[in-house]
């Protein structure tokens, strides 16, 4: 008998608290909050939208996933003052190897969101893409067995460790964690209720959005309680899609229609296509909380699922758009929201591979607004490997070449930067080198599990193409 239960198409990840064995220490207090534990003095006023993603930026600090074998992460924090990066934990005598630790998670962090509000660190783990509904005992004869008959080189208990982080994922309901203090504590908050495999991408400080589209296309808005797990929905339009976020906004887009859209199971995929042909797409400004709207753009729409891939995200209220077309329009244009006028951005690509880049870094809305500043266009021409690299500075709209590529890469790769620092710095990727760890997956996916190499450099000089690295350091 069969117990998966398809959500999606991403990957099963790990998430389990199986401990290893490790050094004599104390294990990090843990806690769970449900909704009818918590207390009124987690209570916080909103601080204005911003991001949640695999990666964090404060502007003083950088938070990110980073993957160990057999199956599991570790949140890490970058200290830009201090160039240093660390496992986010303050256990004295921590080995960092199992669930005692604060910073340790099964899995590979690709379903988590990672975020900060307040003082906190917190990640959302979403409904697993791929639930499963039976035991251990049921797990273990359906999955495990048979990969013990192709071990791949790995030893049994190496196996056992990672597929036991698969069961405990795959049962696992979405919750949100918080880490605190610095790493000596952290929390399991569960939610009000269950919740389809949504992704929570905008966050005001004191809860996640997100929205949730039913196959008639009938949409509702998702609003989960940092204080208590509690889950509430707000109403949205048929088709409707967060797009960003700023300020007490979430920017939305949707399809415009004049009769309802065919069902392409029932009509077929190239009547519907046809359909799609004749829709407008519209952009507004939706604040949850009152359930007002305000229309910012309409345009046609361009056949394709949501309607715009032309679409290439929201920053400091303006919306960019690309143009790979052969009409006299500009290669990269701009909405300004506030005045409805729009701005050429770049008039034509510095490389016909070049592409840019839908989303920046998820960040605090002060750090999101100075790195918004920046950017990024990269691309390939060679089989394999982003070796081409550009940064748009859209004050003085002068477009740098990077000349810098990552040392160590497998493949030629330039250097792109991850985030911009309070003070003026890129926290940059600059080399890769080989963990040592030999990767285990349940799908049979080649990960080289390669370890990123840090550095931080002041803008201007990356701009220029220096090598001025200032190494962060991690401890042995």
């Amino acid at each position: 008998m069969k117990h998966l239960v398809s959500f999606g198409l991403t990957a099963v990840l790990v998430l389990s608290l199986t401990a290893c064995a490790a050094p004599p220490r104390t294990p990090a207090p843990e806690t769970a909050r449900t909704p009818e534990t918590a207390t009124a003095e987690t209570a916080a006023e909103p601080s204005g939208f911003y991001r949640t993603g695999s990666t964090f930026n404060t502007g003083a600090c950088f938070y990110s996933l980073q993957p160990h074998s057999p199956g599991y992460f570790l949140v890490t924090e970058t200290d830009y003052a201090t160039a240093s990066r660390r496992a986010l934990c303050s256990i004295p005598g921590c080995a960092h190897d199992s669930s005692d630790c604060p910073a340790w998670f099964p899995g590979t962090g690709l379903e988590y969101s990672l975020f900060t509000a307040g003082e906190d660190v917190y990640l959302y783990h979403s409904t697993p893409a791929m639930a499963y509904d039976g035991s251990w005992e049921q797990y273990r004869a359906e999955v495990v067995e048979p990969a013990l008959e192709n071990p791949g080189g790995h030893t049994e208990e190496e196996l056992i460790r990672y597929y036991q982080n698969c069961y405990r994922e795959a049962v696992t309901p979405a919750c949100l964690y918080r880490i605190g203090e610095g790493g000596a504590v952290r929390e399991t908050i569960e939610l009000s209720r269950q919740i389809p495999n949504i992704g929570f991408s905008w966050c005001d400080g004191v809860a996640l959005y997100g929205e949730y589209s039913g196959q008639n296309g009938d949409t509702e808005g998702y609003r989960i309680s940092l204080a208590d797990g509690q889950v509430t929905t707000f109403p949205m339009m048929a088709n409707e899609l967060i797009r960003g976020a700023e300020k007490d906004r979430l920017l939305t887009s949707r399809i415009v229609t004049d009769a309802p859209l065919p069902d392409p199971a029932m009509v077929g995929w190239d009547i519907y296509e046809a359909a799609m042909q004749n829709t407008v797409v519209e952009f507004d400004w939706l604040n949850p909380s009152t359930g007002t709207r305000s229309k910012v753009l309409e345009q046609p729409g361009d056949g394709t699922a949501d309607g715009t891939a032309a679409f290439r995200g929201l920053a400091n209220g303006m919306l960019y758009f690309v143009n790979y077309g052969e009409d006299e329009q500009a290669a990269v244009r701009a909405l300004d929201s506030a005045t409805g006028q729009w701005q050429t951005v770049l008039q034509t690509l510095p490389d016909p591979a070049a592409q840019l880049r839908s989303e920046p870094t998820a960040a605090l809305p002060e750090a999101a607004e100075s790195q918004a500043r920046y950017l990024r266009l990269d691309g390939s021409d060679v089989w394999q490997g982003l070796n081409l690299g550009w940064i748009l500075d859209s004050e003085s709209g002068e477009l740098h070449t990077v000349s810098q590529k990552v040392e160590g890469a497998l493949y030629e790769t330039a250097v792109m930067p991850l985030a911009l620092t309070d003070d003026g710095r890129f926290l940059l990727c600059t080399a890769q080198k080989d963990s040592g760890e030999e990767p285990i997956s349940a799908y049979g996916i080649t990960d080289l599990r390669v370890e990123d190499c840090y550095s931080l450099q002041p803008v201007e000089d990356f701009l220029q193409g220096r090598t001025n690295y200032t190494p962060v350091t991690m401890p042995e």
